[in-house]
């Protein structure tokens, strides 16, 4: 299966919030648009393996005319908006005894983009990707189940916040999970 989409939007009046020693102040940053393209596919390799991925081209940017805290931003990237970010993933199952062991594993990788409508290179997050599996056995009774995961297994450092509210960037970021191994076990009444 493949799926693909074009899309372009035109926004009047855009409002864009930053963050200040005095607040969350929340200003008209007058036009932008964005446009791009998305598609994805899952392909069944075989009865047990099945095969996903998707990536998106965007591009998003103040029009002119545009302002933030009244500075000119035409020209620049609207916030959160990586101009490329793909992902893919595995699905395999195997069957062990009477039940089914199942691996699944996705990479995630997005470029880099700003946290702020100014594009300021202290709130920018370099591109990165993230790497995660888990390992499920599920019984033939399926009465339950148990699985291993791992996130992040590159142990990529990254950020999911920046704000520079004037105090310097370091008390202002929050860094993404690091790597993290879990175990599940599921009971189903």
């Amino acid at each position: 299966q493949f799926n693909a989409a074009a899309f372009f939007m035109d926004y009047q009046d855009l409002q864009v919030q930053s963050a200040t020693t005095a607040g969350i102040l929340t200003s008209n940053a007058a036009e932008a648009e964005t446009q791009g393209i998305e598609m994805d596919f899952v392909y069944a390799a075989t009865g047990n393996l099945v095969l996903m991925g998707n990536y998106t081209y965007l591009d998003a940017e103040f029009q002119s005319g545009s302002s933030f805290a009244g500075a000119d931003i035409s020209g620049n990237t609207l916030p959160f908006a990586p101009e490329n970010t793909y992902s893919l993933s595995t699905a395999y199952d195997l069957s062990v005894g009477e039940g089914t062991l199942s691996l699944f594993t996705a990479y995630n990788w997005r470029d880099d983009f700003s946290y702020q409508a100014d594009n300021a290179p202290n709130l920018t997050e370099e591109s990165y990707g993230l790497w995660n599996a888990k390992l499920t056995y599920y019984p033939a009774s399926e009465a339950w189940d148990v699985a291993l995961g791992v996130d992040n297994i590159n142990d990529e450092e990254y950020s999911t916040w920046r704000q520079d509210v004037g105090l310097g960037l370091g008390a202002n970021t929050a860094r993404g999970m690091p790597r993290l191994m879990k175990v599940r076990f599921n009971a189903y009444f």
